[in-house]
């Protein structure tokens, strides 16, 4: 985890720590969406939104399998 910089408010650092938690569930259970919102507790449509809102997005190749664009 990033220790707290001066000026950055509670709403940062929480949406910070959520992208990073969502991020490497994704990783762990093959970017599959599905299985990622299961082991979070939340619904398919929660994760997308959250996913949306911190700006992670997950395509698949031409393969089929899970390219992660973002690798923040």
């Amino acid at each position: 985890m990033t220790p707290a910089r001066p000026g950055r408010t509670l709403a940062e650092l929480l949406a910070q720590h959520e992208r990073v938690i969502i991020v490497q569930t994704l990783a762990q259970h093959g970017f599959s969406r599905k299985r990622a919102a299961e082991v979070l507790g939340v619904t398919r449509t929660d994760l997308w939104r959250r996913m949306r809102r911190l700006k992670i997005e997950v395509r698949r190749t031409s393969l089929g399998r899970p390219h992660k664009k973002n690798d923040t």
